[in-house]
């Protein structure tokens, strides 16, 4: 399976061997569109109700290629059938993150729709 990574930077995996693999961007950047709705503010804080809308950037289904984006493109593309997006796992227990908090890398990724069948 190739992976392909849809975000604009590179993405560390650290593998169960102890090994990391580097996913660099592939150069297509995957977005979710959305549309905004001004709310109230709160504390003087600007406040917007966002509405998901199309994913941009996003290629079409290939057999043999996983690819990887944002944990917002996953899901969407989840709600929309697609089973070949994934994102980074970051759940607490498989971000690795640097002593000013920053995830530098992560112990797998995460799907949101239904399994591919192969």
């Amino acid at each position: 399976m190739r992976l392909v990574n849809l975000c604009d930077h590179p993405i560390d995996i650290l593998l169960s061997s102890g090994e990391r693999r580097r996913l660099t961007p592939s150069g297509i950047v995957a977005r979710v569109g959305c549309s905004r709705e001004a709310r109230e503010p709160v504390a003087g804080i600007a406040v917007h109700a966002v509405t998901p809308g199309a994913i941009e950037g996003l290629p079409a289904r290939r057999s043999g290629v996983l690819h990887v984006a944002s944990t917002l493109v996953a899901q969407a593309a989840a709600e929309r059938g697609r089973c070949d997006v994934v994102a980074p796992d970051t759940a607490p227990d498989s971000a690795i993150r640097d002593a000013d908090g920053r995830i530098v890398a992560v112990k797998g990724l995460q799907t949101f729709g239904v399994p591919c069948t192969r």
